[in-house]
């Protein structure tokens, strides 16, 4: 099998893998997961503000 064609049968089977991983996932993981993750995550304060952001590094005392 020459180069190029297995790129294309990689590519095919990277995409078809995750076609049936968004498949699987979508009849396996119940809706309400989803709406409760999506809905934590949008209210969930990252810190950031503007360009920079807020973190302090560790607060154990080891350093950043």
């Amino acid at each position: 099998m020459t180069a190029p064609t297995k790129l294309i049968v990689f590519g095919i089977a990277l995409v078809a893998l995750f076609l049936a991983s968004f498949t699987i996932a979508g009849a396996v993981v119940p809706d309400d997961v989803v709406t409760r993750w999506t809905e934590r995550g949008a209210t969930h304060d990252t810190g950031v503000t503007g360009t920079g952001t807020t973190h302090t590094g560790h607060t154990d005392g080891h350093g950043s």
